[in-house]
């Protein structure tokens, strides 16, 4: 029996490398189409988009038709999403373990966890914890300190531009990250608390570690694999490259700046609150 998953992800959590590299193991199926086939810009922001959202219940009946087994599923499939994707059309096949990535979507909680407990299907929830990486990648964007993606770009590591980043504006992505990282785990505690198998995969792990990275994300559907073999389709081209150098000084300016920002950041954060002792005998005189 196979397992299906989806993958949770937000930005810049290196999901397009994941699922691009999950669609090279012979075991598994990645619905890649349009790489995130129900995220809202997908309908409203994408090239074939015609202004309108999924509502709730063609995205409940999409996720039925891939997940469940029935064999008629394309013809349906498409003739709801083409409503309102364009001429966007599904073409994949089941028979493999089967999966997607896409954002969640907290106001549909319930109708989602039911879904996915009712065809039991594997949930992955992305991390990266490395927190001024990650606000960092959001903020340099496409190279010119705007935004963007810069695995689209035709920009590699050598070429990389240097930007002088503003710590201001750093530090709100920073903030957004840290909610993010919060975020995240109430996601996969509110996932096994319903009953669904739920996952992390960390990023840094995915830099690092990627054969036991994988190694350990098959087991998890049941795929059993040597390292040898898991190394040989990790050998194969991948459409996305590593654009960030390791050290900050070869794509920051003013890195020594960051990095001490960054520090007296943390030290605030980690430092106990003090709270004025209330006076209960002066407080009552007032």
């Amino acid at each position: 029996m196979v397992k299906h998953f989806i993958i949770f992800n937000t930005e810049k959590e290196g999901s397009c490398a994941l699922v691009n590299t999950l669609d090279q193991f012979d075991q598994i199926t990645i619905i890649s189409e349009f790489i995130e086939p129900f995220d809202r810009h997908m309908f409203v922001n994408g090239p074939h988009a015609r202004g309108q959202d999924i509502s709730k219940k063609d995205f409940v009946k999409c996720l039925t038709l891939i997940y469940d087994g029935s064999e008629n599923y394309l013809a349906e499939l498409n003739s709801i999403y083409t409503s309102y994707g364009g001429d966007c059309q599904f073409t994949f096949q089941k028979g493999k373990h089967l999966g997607f990535k896409m954002r969640f979507r907290r106001t549909w909680k319930t109708e989602i966890f039911s879904l996915l407990r009712d065809f039991d299907v594997t949930a992955f929830v992305l991390i990266r914890q490395d927190v001024l990486r990650w606000a960092l990648s959001k903020y340099h964007g496409d190279g010119t300190g705007k935004k963007g993606h810069l695995q689209f770009s035709n920009v590699t590591i050598k070429n990389l531009p240097k930007i002088e980043v503003h710590w201001t504006l750093l530090k709100k992505q920073i903030e957004r990250c840290e909610k993010r990282i919060k975020d995240r785990k109430k996601l996969l505690e509110d996932l096994r608390g319903f009953g669904i198998a739920a996952y992390p995969l960390y990023y840094e792990d995915f830099c690092s570690h990627k054969i036991d990275y994988f190694k350990h994300l098959l087991m998890k559907l049941d795929i059993t694999m040597s390292e040898k073999e898991i190394e040989q389709v990790l050998n194969r081209d991948c459409l996305y490259k590593k654009v960030h150098p390791e050290e900050l000084n070869e794509f920051i300016a003013n890195h020594e700046e960051i990095l001490k920002r960054y520090e007296d950041y943390r030290s605030q954060q980690n430092r106990p609150r003090r709270y004025a002792k209330l006076s209960i005998p002066r407080f009552l005189r007032r």
